[in-house]
């Protein structure tokens, strides 16, 4: 359960996220008061009674934090890269004080906020919305779109406090559904976002992104699982939305034993930040009251890289256009006019805009996106397809003596018992001749190889990774009874240096302003220069243009919708082309 700012001394497992810094708006917008002399009294004789504080404050372990975080697949993706294509684990003392008074120590702990997976609690149509009284969203919010289009309620299934920021205008969101036994993926952009007063839940207002792909989706959708992707906004665009940042810390007391072992950036909020932050007179600001700049900067880069791998994987074309025959009636990207200052070149066409597609729509377009729809894998079925991805990877002139597929524990184990089942059938006293066990990557992610009869002499690797666990739980963890299977997944995909599917680098752009700089504005308006001090904004923009190249699809292949069962091993089915 996830608690307030000012609940800062709470239960161990509690999750603590709260924060109302804009380090692009005006400190008087946060919640930072002056001290009065009755508030100072209050808090150091809580009670009438002077407080001993230094238990309080003064932290004398600090733990890691205390959930989940994915990303080594963001290191396997961008280790094939190309680039010009166009809990208490370690302890720090702070103090060597110990309480009189107080049986225990406190230790700071950073809880993790798991905004990788979202679920969507309801849904309706924009026409049958109604402003500030079927959710917050407002009439202008709602002017964004049309009819037709989508408002979607978003909720958190690991009890975060909902934002509206992490929902930006265009950015696109993909929603996993399960519908009918049939696993669906649909894309769609964000035009308004408005969050409930209690931060319980997002209504999102979104347009359907869909029309260039055949993919099934819901084209309703009132529950699913929701993934976050990036927004398509050109240099040109005028785009300026900061992610959501949190504190997470919180302090727990540990009951003493004795025993023989042992990103846009307001000066103003700058200057009071840094005063309150280092002022020794402010320990609970020091301790709680926002984290720093290098945090949230690390924040958005772990925030970025979710995004970034959900977009690699999940893209759909803008919409039908998105082919070489129509493109050229895809929305135009123009330069802007100005703002305030006109320099009389806007209006200039620069580009037309498309979306990257991803690796799922690029193999599902070759026919290389197996559906399970809720059956067991075929395990000898499955064995045929290594072999035909081995002849595509041999006739493109390598040499395969691997074949790698990417899964969750759970299948990972199901694959396991398989495999022994398979050469207890097969040949039993091959058995020790042919797995290996607890093998681990040069990123960490764990895998075990095996061999078969077919394809011989080929060594098929089941690599396990976080990421795919975590899909799998946070399908599983919605209300509907079927959706875990739709996060069941076993990709071989070929990526990794020499492979056929990477992330091709174009450019990238990266351009910083001060705005409000006094020179600059004394330059154009001689009333500033009679000024000696004002409020700036630091203003950085970072822009990176590629695609997601599959540059062969038949030496990949993506499975989905499985059964969590022990693949059948009694030997192909008459259609062997479904793996079931």
């Amino acid at each position: 359960m996830a608690i307030k700012i000012s609940e800062r001394f709470a239960e161990q497992c509690s999750v603590v996220h709260s924060n109302n810094y804009d380090t692009c708006g005006t400190i008087t917008r946060a919640n930072i008061a002056y001290l009065t002399p009755d508030l100072l009294e209050s808090m150091y004789t809580a009670g009438g009674l002077w407080a001993e504080l230094d238990a309080w404050f003064k932290t004398a372990i600090e733990m890691k934090a205390c959930g989940v975080k994915t990303y080594a697949m963001y290191d396997w993706i961008m280790s094939s890269a190309v680039k010009g294509k166009g809990a208490m684990v370690g302890r720090t003392p702070i103090s060597n004080t110990v309480s009189l008074l107080h049986p225990f120590i406190m230790g700071k702990q950073s809880s993790v906020i798991n905004t990788d997976f979202w679920a969507i609690s309801t849904g309706f149509v924009q026409s049958a919305y109604t402003a500030d009284v079927t959710g917050p969203l407002a009439s202008g919010d709602l002017a964004t779109g049309v009819a037709g289009d989508r408002v979607v309620r978003i909720v958190s299934p690991y009890g975060v406090e909902l934002d509206s920021k992490w929902f930006n205008p265009g950015t696109v969101i993909h929603i996993i559904t399960r519908e009918g036994g049939v696993v669906g993926d649909g894309a769609w952009k964000v035009l308004a976002a408005a969050t409930a007063a209690d931060n319980s839940y997002t209504d999102v207002l979104v347009t359907s992104q869909n029309a260039g792909s055949a993919a099934v989706y819901d084209t309703t959708p009132t529950a699913g699982l929701v993934l976050l992707g990036l927004n398509n906004v050109h240099d040109v665009e005028k785009w300026c939305y900061n992610l959501p940042n949190w504190d997470s810390t919180k302090m727990v007391p540990f009951w003493i034993q004795t025993f023989r072992r042992t990103r846009c950036v307001d000066s103003e909020y700058i200057k009071f930040y840094n005063r309150l932050r280092t002022s020794g007179a402010n320990e609970a600001f020091r301790q709680f009251g926002d984290i720093d700049l290098a945090k949230r900067n690390a924040q958005d880069e772990l925030e970025h890289k979710k995004r970034f791998v959900n977009h690699f994987f999940f893209s759909k074309p803008l919409n039908a256009n998105q082919t070489q025959a129509l493109y050229r009636s895809l929305p135009e990207i123009t330069t802007p006019t100005g703002f305030s200052v006109d320099p009389g070149t806007g209006g200039k066409l620069m580009a037309v805009r498309a979306e990257n597609i991803g690796v799922l729509e690029q193999l599902r377009r070759c026919g290389r996106v197996k559906d399970l729809l809720g059956h067991a894998l075929n395990f000898y079925e499955f064995l045929d397809e290594n072999y035909r991805i081995m002849r595509a990877r041999e006739s493109n002139g390598r040499q395969v003596t691997d074949i790698d597929w990417y899964t969750d524990s759970v299948t990972a184990a199901n694959l396991q018992t398989a495999f022994m089942q398979y050469w207890k059938q097969e040949s039993l006293e091959q058995l020790r001749l042919t797995m290996e066990f607890n093998k681990v990557t040069a990123l960490g992610m764990k895998y075990m190889s095996f061999y078969a009869k077919h394809p011989v002499g080929v060594r098929i690797n089941i690599i396990v990774d976080k990421f795919f666990d975590d899909f799998r739980s946070a399908n599983k963890g919605l209300t509907t009874g079927s959706q875990e299977q739709a996060g069941v997944m076993l990709l071989c995909l070929d990526i990794g240096q020499g492979g056929s599917i990477y992330w091709a680098q174009i450019k990238s752009n990266r351009k910083s302003y001060t705005v409000g700089d006094l020179d600059n504005l004394a330059k154009i308006d001689k009333d500033w220069a009679c000024v000696m001090e004002a409020v700036t904004k630091e203003v950085t923009l970072i822009s990176d243009t590629g695609t997601v190249i599959v540059e062969c699809p038949q030496e990949s292949l993506w499975i989905w919708g499985m059964a969590d069962a022990v693949p059948i091993m009694t030997g192909k089915t008459a259609n062997e082309e479904n793996l079931y």
